[in-house]
């Protein structure tokens, strides 16, 4: 689970987004709550956007359309039947898990339930 804090740039998240299988980066406050997730899709859109590498993390999230504003999370007390359910639901891969304080805790793949393959989403 990779994770930059806030005021981190682009580049920042494309590093980190590289780093792991899950191709995700996990946007935290200096609280490590979560404040957004940065897939390699934002950045492509914010490359069509004019943003650059040295841009902030920030202006990359606010280009988001209202759909996608708030990221799907779930409680790190969820069941992985229910963590899959909820992937499944938002068509998602990758499902942070957070605390009562929505503090990261962790991230459930859907790889880990199914082969991509088999999963309906694209």
């Amino acid at each position: 689970m990779i994770s930059v804090r806030a005021g981190s740039t682009i580049a920042d998240a494309i590093i980190a987004i590289d780093a792991t299988l899950a191709r995700i980066a996990l946007l935290v406050d200096a609280d490590n709550r979560l404040v957004s997730t940065v897939t390699d899709g934002d950045v492509r859109r914010g490359i069509l956007a004019d943003l650059d590498t040295t841009n902030s993390i920030t202006e990359l999230v606010q280009l988001r359309s209202k759909q996608y504003a708030e990221p799907v999370v779930a409680s790190v007390n969820c069941s992985p039947d229910e963590q899959k359910t909820i992937m499944q639901q938002n068509d998602v891969r990758q499902l942070p898990l957070v605390d009562d304080s929505d503090r990261l805790v962790d991230l459930a793949l859907m790889s880990t339930f199914v082969d991509e393959s088999e999963s309906h989403i694209s």
